[in-house]
């Protein structure tokens, strides 16, 4: 499980950075988000099976979100089209 602070919308694909410059791109179709508790899951649906989260210090760090609000907003990256 990796933390991920930065989330960019690269339609079709998502973009996920971290504060040590990792890069990681995922065709949207591929990302399953989930809300569990306090924390907000990230799978990429794919080989390597790699799963992202953010709690919710993370979450207000990112853009000062709440679980809810990143969760939702992750949601609507993956289900807006291009």
């Amino acid at each position: 499980m990796v933390a991920y602070v930065t989330i960019i919308d690269d339609c079709p694909f998502i973009t996920f950075l971290t504060d040590t410059t990792n890069k990681v791109s995922i065709h949207k179709n591929n990302i399953k988000v989930q809300k569990v508790d306090e924390t907000v899951y990230v799978t990429l649906v794919d080989d390597a099976s790699q799963c992202f989260s953010w709690d919710a210090n993370q979450a207000y760090a990112y853009g000062g979100r709440t679980i809810p609000q990143l969760y939702n907003y992750i949601l609507s990256i993956i289900s807006t089209p291009c």
